[in-house]
């Protein structure tokens, strides 16, 4: 999980509660959109630019602000989740949403 640029007072709780869904199947990893960034702090590099790609057997989740809430999938295994005005709980609901219906074989 990746978020440079959202500065939301709900960041902490969404990150908690995404995390703790997740991690009941995987390690969740954090770090930073910024590659000087990651590597003056020497903090994990995420993108979803396959040619850049550092993680193995990883999915990536990078958090922006945008102007509406939403999930696309950029690449295999790698999501920009964009969201509008600080919904950042509202996005966190919509993907772990998603992963329920995609663990059922659903379509949302």
């Amino acid at each position: 999980m990746a978020s440079d640029e959202l500065k939301c007072e709900d960041n902490g709780i969404a990150g908690g509660e995404l995390g703790g869904v997740i991690g009941l199947w995987a390690k969740v990893i954090q770090g930073t959109v910024n590659k000087t960034l990651a590597q003056e702090k020497d903090i994990n590099y995420v993108t979803c630019d396959s040619s850049e790609q550092v993680y193995l057997d990883s999915s990536v989740l990078i958090f922006k602000p945008g102007n509406v809430t939403s999930i696309e999938q950029k690449a295999k295994d790698c999501y920009e989740v964009s969201v509008r005005d600080c919904e950042v709980m509202r996005a966190v609901e919509r993907f772990i949403l998603g992963l329920y219906a995609h663990s059922k074989g659903l379509e949302i």
